[in-house]
């Protein structure tokens, strides 16, 4: 399937497909609709998610911050003791209790809107601390990566926050240039090619995940001495010849390697990456202690544990217990159109598949047919010619021939006929399937910069009408990404913070907020009503209440929009 869906997008036949059209002869033209969509769709997605000057999310702090236990009991006392305390100007004797009780509701409400503030403050940090964290680790490149895959094929995933020291430069407080290598959480865009879930999994939290990593030999040296990472077999790693040879058996590797352009074969021993794979899931324990894994007190020789581990060649050179307190695996996936109880979904190449197969052939053979009717096809009577005759046709030719024997049949030496020209009904039958490819992937043709739009797409707020009409059915494609891949994998950050950076300014009970999908319906819905504001407020009264200067407000707004 994935091999399918990178030859779609690059516009190439499979090979016995293309040999079979040799054969037949005549043009091997792929007349690629399925790449203009797919491109189509991620200017689309791209603009939505990456809008200019703002984030893709946004940190919220809890409306109602719970109070803790000394605050609750701070309240009860302080109210309790305001009426029994004769030094407090609220005491009485006997003390009142419903007086007791509304100024402990008084007391509470204070003291939480100290609470609610404080904690707007936090999330801001965290927020801004995040932001902060995501440019370093590379989210949004990753990002990049993921909707190109989740424009091409039936899966897209994204792995991270994974902690990896990264070399930098920096401006030091001394006033000289800084070399300094620290861990940074990075995030990555994962090859679907190089993914592969256990068989029957519904969701990448059932059985296992395994990724297919490679390591050049400054990197995996680099991981000695790193906690997990066992020295003596990287060392062990580094000089096996097998540790290089997991690419040529990955079945479609070769070809994969062709459609991408890059060398299937590496010369120098020096220059080969070191293949591995990355595994996650449950590992009995009598096995990690053989790896030299630590286990914790209580655990019994087969109870199974959630491990990370790293395999390259013959040697586990890293395991470590799952970092997650919860389990919870570092990778991430949607498609773009989710299917229920399964991990891969389908791709745009999958769902116009049906009409890519029918432009393809119908464009060709329209080709085929214009070649042979752009002359005249000829017959003549080989009795008719010397040997030596040549049939080549070239204007003002003089044509030799024995006349005697060919008339004396009756038959004309030379015959010409003109082949019929469908070239017209063969190119409607095409647009007809080009057509149907905007309903099967919900992206129209004007999407994709096409003016040819008749009806309402003739006029400028006809076209505006169309794209708002066409923007709701990509809505739900920015759903989930928002929700399966960018609030998680944001908030797997937030949690991060919380566990391991000990500024405790930072710290707050917040949600995250995705605002891909959000922040284009509220644009869109600004936008619209903002337009009829104005159509309505076009009359002397209304312009005498909003005046030149508020008119001019909403123009402003809606040119930045």
């Amino acid at each position: 399937r994935l091999l399918d869906c990178k030859r779609r997008r690059r516009g190439q036949y499979p090979a016995n497909v293309l040999t079979e059209i040799q054969t037949q002869g005549g043009s091997e033209l792929f007349f690629n609709i399925t790449g203009t969509k797919i491109n189509a769709a991620i200017a689309w997605i791209n603009d939505v998610i990456f809008q200019a000057g703002e984030d893709p999310f946004q940190l919220n702090a809890t409306p109602m911050p719970s109070l803790p236990g000394d605050e609750r009991d701070f309240i009860i006392q302080g109210a309790v003791a305001s009426y029994v305390d004769p030094t407090s100007p609220n005491y009485t004797q006997p003390a009142d209790q419903q007086s007791v009780m509304d100024f402990a509701d008084q007391l509470y409400d204070e003291i939480q809107k100290k609470f609610v503030a404080d904690a707007k403050k936090r999330s801001a940090r965290m927020e801004t601390k995040i932001k902060d964290q995501l440019h370093e680790g590379g989210f949004r490149q990753a990002m990049f990566d993921v909707i190109q895959d989740l424009c091409t094929y039936p899966i897209a995933i994204l792995k991270g926050p994974i902690l990896r020291n990264k070399k930098r430069m920096k401006w030091g407080v001394s006033g000289k240039i800084e070399y300094i290598e620290e861990p940074v959480l990075t995030f990555t865009g994962v090859d679907p090619f190089d993914f592969y879930p256990s068989p029957n999994s519904r969701t990448i939290a059932d059985g296992y995940l395994i990724e297919h990593v490679t390591f050049n030999a400054l990197d995996l040296m680099a991981m000695r001495g790193v906690e997990g990472w066992n020295i003596d077999a990287i060392n062990a790693a580094l000089i096996d010849d097998s540790a290089h040879d997991l690419g040529n058996t990955i079945n479609g590797e070769s070809e994969r390697r062709l459609l991408d352009s890059l060398d299937t074969q590496v010369i120098g021993t020096n220059a080969r990456p070191f293949d591995g794979i990355e595994y996650w899931g449950p590992v009995k324990a009598s096995l990690l202690e053989e790896w030299g894994m630590p286990l914790d007190k209580g655990v019994q020789p087969g109870d199974f544990i959630e491990v990370c581990a790293v395999k390259i060649g013959r040697q586990v050179v890293k395991a470590i217990q799952n970092p997650s307190p919860l389990n919870e695996r570092p990778y991430y996936i949607t498609s773009y159109e989710k299917l229920p109880r399964q991990i891969y979904g389908l791709s745009i190449p999958e769902k116009m598949a049906d009409c890519q197969d029918a432009v393809n052939p119908t464009l060709r053979n329209m080709i085929n047919n214009l070649a042979l009717a752009s002359g005249p096809q000829v017959g003549y009577d080989l009795d008719a010619f010397p040997a030596n005759f040549d049939p080549k046709m070239f204007p003002w030719k003089q044509w030799g021939f024995n006349g005697s024997r060919a008339n004396g049949r009756g038959v004309n030496p030379i015959t010409f006929w003109q082949p019929n020209l469908n070239a017209a009904e063969l190119l409607n039958v095409a647009e007809y399937f080009e057509s149907r490819a905007d309903d099967r992937t919900l992206i129209p043709r004007y999407a994709q910069g096409n003016g040819e739009v008749q009806g309402a797409g003739e006029t400028a707020s006809g076209m505006k009408m169309l794209m708002d009409s066409a923007a709701k059915g990509v809505v739900q494609l920015i759903r989930n990404l928002d929700e399966d891949i960018v609030s998680i994998a944001i908030t797997a950050v937030y949690n991060w913070n919380l566990m391991y950076v000990p500024d405790e300014a930072l710290k707050c009970d917040a949600q995250v907020v995705a605002r891909g999908a959000l922040a284009n319906i509220i644009k869109s819905q600004t936008s619209q009503k903002q337009q009829e504001f104005l159509l309505n407020t076009n009359n002397p009264t209304d312009m005498a209440i909003i005046g030149l200067p508020g008119r001019a407000t909403v123009l402003r707004e809606i040119v930045k929009r």
